[in-house]
């Protein structure tokens, strides 16, 4: 039942999700469906912004790949990361991976 998986949810819980747990969650919402959907919120968030971080970090021009192709992809890749980028970090990241032919 809800009830039952509310009551053992924190004893699955360890670290920063357990810190969340007594912060956002204990004594303030007791639906679980709205738990679960906190939980989500909060932890697959997390993992997505890390896996773009790892793929902004690794994006490379391609050999085939044209520079102004691959300037509007990483910055879609830079604003996914951080919507408030800074222009000179965007730039940084191009350079760093543009082919060295370009630079």
């Amino acid at each position: 039942s809800d009830r039952l998986k509310y009551q053992y949810f924190p004893e699955l819980l360890t670290k920063g999700a357990l810190d969340w747990y007594y912060v956002k969650i204990e004594n303030k919402i007791f639906d679980w469906n709205i738990v679960v959907k906190e939980f989500l919120n909060e932890f697959t968030n997390v993992g997505h912004k890390l896996a773009l971080k790892r793929k902004l970090r690794n994006r490379k021009q391609e050999k085939s790949e044209n520079l102004t192709n691959f300037y509007y992809s990483m910055v879609r890749l830079c604003k996914e990361v951080d919507a408030n980028m800074s222009e000179s970090d965007i730039i940084e990241y191009i350079m760093e991976n543009m082919r060295d032919e370009y630079k």
